[in-house]
């Protein structure tokens, strides 16, 4: 026979079973698919000696290694899939088509082969550590690297598809129940380049592009949920392995002004209490109490050589022209409190432990062309039971100096009176009680050795009008002399002995719309025109070492030189001469050189072959493989030159049909807190590590040689329906009352290169509000209720009568009624249309002990060089096109039944060879109405005092001492005058014997022994040059029904010299007519009875 057919009878196929071993002596073919099925008891085996293929598709339902008894020898049990070898095509392509779930790795859970550990995944490009790129132990860590200098990018929604939301990034850490919650961190990259910084840590909220009422994403930092309701031990604070009483907690962080006394600080005075040194340190450290709620801390980068890293937290920009559109507002508020008090706001400069420490600036900005700047409002809560709180400015006590001044300054207008200074004490409605006194005493001169109290001057304003304009000009000037020398006059900054002396400014006066004033330095003329005897001008003759002409801070002017310049030494140049552009055009490389072969190819793109590039059809695929039988087997793509590689793209080809997105997952088990890494098929990204473990995502592990941290990207895509995806980073929680929750840590990368490295920047934005119409500027959307603009800015100034009724269900913010539902809602946070996203940084709510506090510090340096200080703390308020900038609110928080916090503004004790920071509240300069004002007020109170205000100027002990110094604004406008001094002390407004305050006005005592004089007290009208000079009127209270307050002038005592005189005289006329001499008159009115001696 030459063919056998077996199991066909026509067109009738009937199925052939085979008993026993069946061996085919030539090829076997299959003319249909092949299926094993599980029918029989023993498997289908192909030998050992022959390789198993199969040309075209195997259908398997599984595919696994050998097991131990698939081979008389112990076999490895390993699966390798691998493309082949010398194909066109060398792909592994898993689920290309029709997968509609994907997994990779997993825990058996058939017992039969009993329990063992989960498995590790591993996705690299080499075999060094560092080519390692996604890595999940067997215990469930994650590690995800990126090579060195490489990026890694998580995007959601990348290409934003139509109807789509930004996808959310939420990065958890999971909860446990023994020990603390688990940390996350996000720390930047650092670098050892000299020329560079450190890289930057940028969290940004989503925008909204959308211009009808488009509304930015917000940025919340918000510190860990304190659970613990007893066993919270509230009486003290753990700082550093040591117990610290809470008040030795506060009186440290009030600053601790005798540590300057000693050279070795072993010991401080914090407040009235003695603190060790390592008390104080321990608590400038930071500190920790059961029961309390997760910190916020932000903190500049440490710098060991230079300027440390700066906090700068700014309200967003708005670019809208609406005259309602204004800045954001930055807002600092302290926690709030059911029974305790209120959460202190603490604003401290930096302090040195050698130098100067840092100053604190409180300012509003200076306003737009069409607006008045801001204003300044420091004031004290309305209190319930007790005196409200005090307002103290007061400049630190110097060893080797004088103390600070303390200046009370009024702007400057064009249209109206000069702003007002007020300074009024408290009123008491108490019976018995008086008002609040006002007391201004100028500094008294203590040293034995002729020590001299301070002058104590007070002036009326000049008005520099030519008719009707009353007030005098003011001129400083030598005196004229007629056979001897003129009078110098000599304007120099102050000496120090220890510290910088004090510069000198001269200035003209700037102009909105008019020409700058000069300043004009001459010399003084002869007479008789002979050169020699002509003035000279001379800068610098005696001690200055450097000159600098043309740049003040950052900006550099033109100097014009007219005449000959001739220059007694050698002439440098910083930069380099330019006259003009050298080259007009660039320079080109011909294309001949485009191609060059020498040992490499050089080719600007190559691809695969396209049809018409052979006769038959070609594959297209483009393979890019190593030798075979060489040394090394490599393939290296960009190893040298390359600045940006691409791999991959998108197949418009609709040849393969439409279909879904293939789901991807890695994981190392079967339970759903096995997944590490999964992909859904809605593009879905879940990543997770096991119980306990970490995920590390890390750029540039080892750090190589001149090579910058990679960047780490995390950015939610954005959505053309709905809200932007949201990003969520939030640390692990915890039930063991042992411990707190975890860590939740964004720190900046550092520069460990000592030659000039600069740490990275850490920047929280609020998101983009993109719309332009629509915006509702008018109201606040706040908790479901329409909040107008007007009560949301008076409820953030401050509701003050809420303590006049237990149930505060009625509020008086400013002079607006508010209801407790909508104070509620203004202060649980407010939206708008066109809003720019806020910045939110609020500690951590506690349920039975203290709220999380909100540390903002500037960066420490461990620098010894002197200009190398610690960095700054800059609030501002966001900018504006048109509208008002934003507010800048410092307010401490509420207490609903206990005090509210208290506001502290100061500057930090020096260091032992410097001075403290100056404090320095201004508003800004106006364009189109008054400028913003200041007000410096403490609240009224129930039963008790309302707060006193300072005005105190630290002691010195080797120079005058400082001055205070209360000037009112001055008036360039026609028919105006300018702004007065009121100093009131506070009425008694009480039926029962209520006293008015004292108002004393004392110069300072000279205490020492031997010629030093009392201050001088000084009260003058002020100068008139074609109007009334200004009156000085002292008199006596009237009395309704008691006696008429006594009017005493009297000459001062002395116990062994002179008393002194008291001289009354009338003015003098120049016209020298006695007519027209002023007159003194006593008694000329009222007075029935004149004694005289």
């Amino acid at each position: 026979a030459s063919y056998v057919r077996i199991g066909r009878s026509g067109s009738k196929t009937v199925r052939t079973d085979v008993f026993g071993d069946l061996t085919v002596h030539g090829s076997f073919v299959s003319t249909n698919s092949m299926v094993f099925q599980d029918t029989y008891a023993e498997r289908v085996h192909v030998s050992q000696e022959q390789d198993l293929v199969i040309q075209e598709e195997t259908r398997v339902p599984k595919i696994t290694g050998l097991d131990s008894e698939d081979a008389s020898a112990t076999p490895t049990s390993t699966l390798t899939l691998d493309a082949g070898q010398g194909g066109s095509d060398q792909w592994i392509e898993i689920g290309p088509w029709e997968a509609e779930y994907i997994t990779i790795g997993g825990k058996n859970n058939n017992a039969s082969h009993g329990a063992r550990d989960q498995s590790a995944l591993l996705l690299r490009q080499g075999y060094d550590e560092a080519d390692k790129r996604l890595q999940m132990n067997r215990t469930g860590a994650i590690l995800m690297q990126a090579a060195a200098s490489m990026p890694i990018l998580i995007h959601t929604n990348p290409t934003r598809g139509t109807n789509n939301t930004g996808g959310d990034i939420n990065m958890l850490v999971g909860s446990g129940d023994t020990g603390h919650g688990g940390n996350m961190t996000l720390t930047s990259g650092d670098t050892v380049d000299a020329r560079h910084r450190g890289g930057f840590l940028t969290l940004t909220a989503g925008g909204n592009n959308n211009t009808v009422g488009g509304r930015g994403g917000v940025v919340k930092v918000t510190g860990g949920f304190a659970g613990g309701t007893t066993d919270c031990d509230l009486d003290y604070y753990e700082c550093g392995g040591l117990n610290i009483t809470v008040a030795m907690y506060e009186a440290v962080l009030h600053g601790c002004t005798a540590d300057a006394d000693t050279a070795a600080s072993s010991a401080f005075l914090c407040g009235t209490m003695e603190v060790t040194a390592a008390q104080r340190t321990a608590v400038l450290g930071g500190c920790t109490q059961k029961c309390l709620g997760g910190a916020v801390e932000v903190s500049g980068g440490l710098s060991s050589g230079g300027v440390g890293g700066a906090v700068v937290v700014t309200g967003g920009a708005t670019s809208s022209t609406d005259p309602y559109a204004r800045g954001g507002n930055v807002e600092v508020r302290g926690g709030t409190a059911a029974l305790g008090s209120g959460g202190a706001v603490l604003l401290s400069s930096g302090r040195s432990a050698q130098r100067s420490s840092g100053e604190v600036l409180v300012r509003t900005e200076t306003s737009g062309n069409d607006g008045v700047s801001g204003e300044i409002s420091v004031e004290t809560g309305a209190s319930a039971v007790g005196d409200s709180g005090g307002i103290t400015l007061a400049t630190g006590s110097a060893m080797t100096g004088a103390g600070g001044d303390v200046n009370l300054l009024v702007g400057s207008g064009d249209t109206e009176n000069g702003g007002a200074v007020v300074i009024k004490a408290g009123e008491s409605h108490a019976d018995s009680k008086k008002g609040g006194g006002v007391f201004i005493t100028s500094g008294a001169g203590t040293s034995a050795q002729e020590g001299s109290g301070g002058e104590l001057v007070m002036m009326a304003g000049n008005a520099e009008g030519s008719s009707a304009g009353d007030g005098g000009r003011v001129e400083i000037r030598g005196g004229k002399a007629v056979g001897g020398r003129g009078g110098d006059v000599a304007v120099s900054g102050g000496n120090s002995y220890s510290g910088d002396g004090g510069a000198l400014i001269l200035q003209g006066g700037s102009s909105e719309t008019g020409t700058g004033g000069d300043v004009i330095v001459d010399a003084g003329e002869s007479g008789t025109h002979e050169e020699s005897k002509e003035g000279m001008i001379r800068i610098a003759p005696t001690s200055a070492s450097y000159v600098r002409i043309g740049r003040s801070g950052s900006k550099t002017v033109r100097t014009d030189v007219f005449g000959d310049l001739t220059v007694h030494g050698s002439f440098v140049s910083t930069n380099s001469m330019v006259f003009q552009d050298t080259y007009a055009e660039r320079v080109h490389v011909s294309q001949e050189q485009d191609l060059v072969i020498q040992e490499e190819t050089r080719v600007p793109k190559i691809t695969g072959l396209d049809s018409e590039d052979a006769s038959a059809t070609p594959t297209s695929t483009l393979t890019l493989d190593a030798g075979q039988g060489g040394s090394d087997q490599w393939i290296e793509i960009g190893p040298w030159e390359a600045e940006y590689i691409t791999i991959g793209g998108k197949n418009n080809n609709a040849s393969h049909g439409a279909r879904d997105q293939s789901a991807l997952l890695l994981r190392q088990g079967y339970d759903e807190a096995d997944k590490r890494l999964q992909m859904n098929r809605t593009g879905a990204i879940l990543m997770q590590a096991a119980a306990s473990m970490p995920i590390l995502i890390h750029t540039n592990p080892t750090r190589g040689t001149n090579n910058t941290g990679g960047d780490i990207n995390m950015l939610v895509g954005s959505g053309d329906t709905g809200h932007g995806g949201n990003m969520t980073l939030t640390s692990g929680d915890t039930v063991d009352a042992r411990h707190r929750g975890g860590f939740l840590t964004l720190t900046a990368g550092g520069n460990n290169n000592t030659v000039g490295g600069r740490g990275g920047v850490v920047k929280v934005t609020g998101g983009f509000a993109g719309g332009t119409t629509d915006c509702d500027l008018d109201y606040y959307e706040c908790g479901g209720l329409n909040i107008t603009v007007a009560m949301y800015e008076a409820v953030l100034h401050g509701c003050t009568a809420d303590a006049d009724t237990a149930a505060s269900s009625a509020f008086l913010c400013g002079t607006m009624e508010v209801t407790a539902a909508q104070r509620t809602a203004v202060l649980g946070g407010c939206t708008q249309k066109c809003l720019g996203g806020a910045v939110e940084v609020s500690g951590g709510l506690s349920s039975g002990g203290v709220g999380g506090a909100v540390v903002v510090t500037g960066g420490a340096t461990s620098s010894t060089d002197p200009y190398a200080r610690g960095g700054n703390v800059e609030v501002r308020g966001g900018t504006a096109a048109l509208g008002s900038g934003g507010a800048v609110l410092l307010s401490s928080g509420r207490s609903a039944q206990r005090s509210s916090g208290e506001v502290l503004v100061r500057t930090e004790t020096s260091g032992n060879d410097g001075v403290s920071g100056e404090i320095s509240v201004e508003t800004g300069a106006s364009a189109v109405g008054d400028s913003g004002g200041i007000t410096l007020a403490t609240g009224s109170a129930m039963t008790g005092a309302g707060g006193d205000v300072n005005l105190l100027v630290g002691s010195g002990d080797t120079e005058n001492g400082g001055a205070v110094v209360i000037k009112a604004g001055e008036s360039h406008a026609d028919s105006k005058k300018g702004g007065g001094v009121f100093i009131t002390s506070g009425a008694g407004t009480s039926a029962q014997e209520g006293s008015g305050g004292e108002l004393v006005m004392m110069a300072g005592n000279a205490e020492g022994s031997s010629a030093g004089d009392g201050g001088r007290v000084e009260i003058r009208g002020g100068k008139a040059v074609g109007g009334r000079g200004g009156d000085v009127a002292v008199s006596g209270g009237n009395s309704y029904s008691g006696d008429g307050g006594a009017l005493i002038l009297q000459g001062g005592s002395s116990e062994t010299g002179t008393g002194g005189d008291v001289i009354v005289d009338a003015g003098e006329s120049g016209t020298h007519e006695e007519s027209k001499e002023g007159m003194i008159r006593i008694a000329p009115t009222s007075a029935s009875y004149v004694r005289i001696g």
